[in-house]
């Protein structure tokens, strides 16, 4: 059994129960993520935040440290970064988000019921505003006025001519606040079952499986700092000449760019293989041709004007994915990650180390044939509480032995 902590500085326990929490955590994502999407179920993301609020909630009852949770939000968002998909950011950021606004939520109110209310409506509601900032970026402000006359097609045709559309988005965010409150009620109810019912703690598997290299690259992708700083200025600067310029004057431009990050990241084209992604590119064109001018009180001198229009805003969602996945893959670049989790990140840096290195013994005491799966939601997340102090126990032992040496 080899230990992971490394050599310099041994981590602060603060750290070293975040390395855990965001570590299961991100078990969590895995098992229950891949789950619902295979499964094609709808709101995946959403879900998966309120599995998140219950569980962060949970661990606030086992341990009242504060910025725990926004630690443990970091490490399980970085740990989310080695997904297969080349777009990390979008996970990552709303990862991050959830944690923030749950620290910020049980910081103003207290770690009290109240405070765990609010402080889980405030994170569930992010997903809701993680979603919309997603879909601006990706489609532009076009997509409200498709948007606005589909609602209002809709209302006329079940008889509410005079429906407002932001009384819907009013009832949407207010089911996300109260789902989250009740994510954060049962995130408190698990955490006081976990420490009145369990006596003592289940035996668990905690070994550490070793040195791993937890941002593992292509050995045959080319890194270059300079073009990370390229991609990052591409996205500003390509969002903001679509926005004041014709998209198709800037199609030779978009074109070389598109063409130079395909050649350069193979692994892009995993993304843009996916039937979903196109089929969603379809939808948004086909939505635009018939409801871009649904309601005009003018007749447009181009009939084909919609078309355009779900053309142009479907360009604008390949230039944005495919600039946002080379951001990704240049973040992989071992030298940034070296500038980055060792210039001021050091324990964040060993945090990731160790809860990589206990991933797979953390997802396989998750596993089917241990019993504790979503048949039983009310024991499945008190005994991750329970495994998460058997993991703290054994990380407590390896550090003070490796002290004594």
């Amino acid at each position: 059994m080899i230990s992971t902590l490394s050599q310099k500085p041994y981590l602060s326990e603060l750290w070293l129960k975040a390395a855990i929490a965001g570590g299961l955590w991100a078990s969590v994502e895995i098992i229950i993520g891949s789950f619902l999407h295979n499964l094609k179920v709808p709101f995946a993301g959403s879900i998966l935040a309120g599995f998140g609020v219950v569980l962060m909630i949970a661990f606030l009852q086992l341990w009242p440290e504060r910025g725990l949770i926004i630690r443990a939000g970091l490490v399980c968002a970085l740990m989310k970064s080695v997904s297969p998909s080349a777009v990390i950011l979008g996970p990552m950021t709303g990862i991050l988000a959830e944690a923030l606004l749950m620290e910020v939520g049980v910081l103003l109110f207290g770690r009290t019921l109240p405070g765990f209310l609010i402080a889980g409506a405030l994170a569930l509601f992010s997903a809701l505003i993680h979603k919309v900032v997603s879909l601006l970026i990706l489609f532009g402000t076009n997509i409200i006025r498709i948007y606005l006359n589909l609602f209002q097609f809709a209302s006329r045709q079940i008889n509410i001519p005079d429906a407002d559309p932001v009384v819907l988005l009013s009832w949407l965010a207010a089911i996300y606040l109260l789902a989250g409150a009740l994510a954060g009620l049962l995130g408190y109810l698990t955490g006081r079952k976990a420490n009145n019912q369990f006596k003592q703690i289940p035996a668990f598997n905690t070994d550490i499986v070793g040195q791993n290299d937890f941002f593992h690259t292509n050995p045959h992708q080319k890194f270059k700092v300079w073009l990370l700083l390229v991609h990052i200025l591409a996205i500003p600067v390509g969002l903001m000449l679509m926005n004041f310029f014709n998209v198709w004057s800037f199609l030779p431009f978009m074109t070389a760019y598109l063409l130079f990050c395909l050649l350069t990241y193979r692994g892009i084209i995993r993304r843009l293989k996916k039937p979903f992604f196109w089929v969603q590119l379809l939808i948004i064109i086909m939505l635009a041709a018939l409801f871009w001018n649904y309601f005009s009180d003018t007749q447009t001198e181009n009939p084909y004007e919609g078309i355009v229009i779900g053309l142009e805003m479907s360009l604008r969602a390949v230039y944005v994915i495919i600039a946002f996945s080379s951001v990704s893959i240049e973040l992989r670049n071992p030298r940034v990650k070296d500038r980055i989790f060792r210039s001021g990140f050091h324990n964040l840096y060993l945090a990731l180390q160790l809860a990589f290195s206990a991933l797979p013994a953390m997802i396989s005491n998750l596993s089917v044939k241990q019993g504790n799966n979503l048949k039983n939601p009310f024991l499945f997340f008190p005994l991750l509480l329970k495994q998460a102090e058997s993991w703290y126990s054994r990380m407590t032992e390896l550090q003070s032995n490796q002290s004594s040496v």
